[in-house]
């Protein structure tokens, strides 16, 4: 499917993560005094192997203990199935990950990671702010050549809309594969819809 310059791609998916990389000897390694959750998000670029190549963190916990540790224990234990392409095929996939750190109970939901706000008209039937996942296939040139819906969400009709919003990310960073050569990749990115007052309330954006 193709809207734009942007093709929609059917079969494209980002790395999953299948282990937990940190442990409760991370946990009790680093000592720190706040009681409430702190966050780390992080961005990892991970092999078409499934393990990951390298990891840079987005938000610092504000911890400068808790960046290391994360960080080294996501790139020295994590285990991903890789990303794939719309061939199904293994591609090198960048993901974004968030970690909670909490001396009391279950910490809440992390602040979201956004690449791009919008504020559009009202939606009947849909509540607003919400944000929409999308994947983005990148070029060796670091070129967004395609986009496709991520994760199944009750936006589908503002998927549309987040992809061409996403495309202006571009041009994105060249990622260099094992054998030293610039690579396609998949990456997400994320798109926030909000209200704005000003416009009359409608049933499409």
């Amino acid at each position: 499917m193709v809207f734009g310059s942007v093709v929609v791609l059917l079969a494209v998916s980002l790395p999953s993560l299948l282990n937990m990389p940190l442990n409760d000897a991370d946990y009790a390694a680093v000592p720190y005094t706040k009681n409430g959750p702190v966050y780390i998000a992080h961005e990892i670029i991970v092999g078409t192997d499934g393990r990951p190549r390298k990891c840079t963190i987005v938000r610092t916990s504000g911890v400068a203990n808790i960046d290391a540790l994360t960080s080294a224990s996501f790139m020295k234990r994590a285990k991903y199935k890789p990303a794939r392409d719309d061939a199904n095929q293994p591609v090198v996939g960048v993901i974004r990950t968030q970690s909670a750190w909490s001396r009391v109970g279950m910490p809440s939901r992390p602040p979201e990671l956004v690449d791009v706000s919008l504020k559009i008209k009202p939606v009947a039937g849909l509540n607003l702010p919400t944000t929409v996942g999308v994947f983005l296939t990148v070029d060796p040139l670091g070129q967004i050549v395609g986009c496709n819906a991520g994760p199944v969400s009750k936006a589908v009709m503002l998927h549309r809309v987040a992809c061409d919003q996403a495309k202006r990310l571009g041009p994105l960073p060249i990622i260099i594969n094992d054998d030293g050569q610039p690579t396609l990749y998949v990456r997400s990115a994320a798109v926030t819809f909000a209200t704005d007052p000003g416009i009359a309330a409608s049933s499409a954006p």
